[in-house]
């Protein structure tokens, strides 16, 4: 992607577990990065990560976790949430992402359907992202439900354009431009999932 290119300069960071640290951000804190890539799962730990979450994970978004374990764009605004192996706070273990487990059983909207993944979201507004497991394309969800405000045909095209329209709202050194603005995309309906 072409932001982890930019942010580069701004300092990488690789972990022992295939964690990619982007764009060291030190006036947020000193650890803190602007983007973050985990470490890719194998079929092992897909085959896991379906169990905990207690259905199938769609194909485009198991190519994705071979690719990467998730991700965290623009200092956690935009996350993909993955696998989690242990629930440390400190060193190199507190970099693992938001685990998928949690979307899709804790907290899993109540009207949400069976097949239904939820996979990350955005920070500001906690809305969520999810994908049904027989079609590609990527629904944002008003928080705590299944009301879809945004939908993209497929995981990458969301992911390059909340990318190119995120990147519009931070600087060369990875600070956000404007503080009072909204970092979540701009709803363009919203309608429960079953009516679509």
């Amino acid at each position: 992607m072409e932001i982890m290119n930019r942010a580069e300069k701004l300092g990488v960071r690789r972990l022992s577990e295939g964690q990619r640290l982007i764009g060291n951000i030190e006036w947020l804190a000193p650890e803190a990065y602007l983007h973050v890539l985990y470490g890719p799962l194998g079929d092992r730990e897909l085959l896991l990560l379906e169990s905990q979450i207690e259905r199938p994970i769609p194909e485009e978004l198991k190519e994705f976790y071979r690719w990467t374990n998730g991700l965290s764009l623009f200092a956690y605004k935009l996350t993909i949430d993955g696998w989690r192996e242990d629930d440390a706070r400190g060193g190199d273990g507190m970099w693992e992402p938001y685990s998928l487990v949690v979307p899709n059983v804790f907290e899993r909207p109540v009207d949400a359907p069976q097949g239904m993944v939820f996979f990350g979201g955005y920070e500001d507004d906690a809305s969520l992202l999810g994908m049904m497991p027989d079609a590609p394309e990527i629904y944002r969800f008003a928080h705590g439900s299944v009301n879809v405000l945004n939908k993209w045909e497929d995981l990458w095209t969301m992911l390059t354009c909340e990318a190119d329209r995120l990147s519009q709202l931070f600087d060369n050194n990875g600070c956000i431009i404007d503080s009072t603005a909204w970092t979540t995309p701009m709803a363009e309906m919203e309608i429960p999932f079953g009516d679509l």
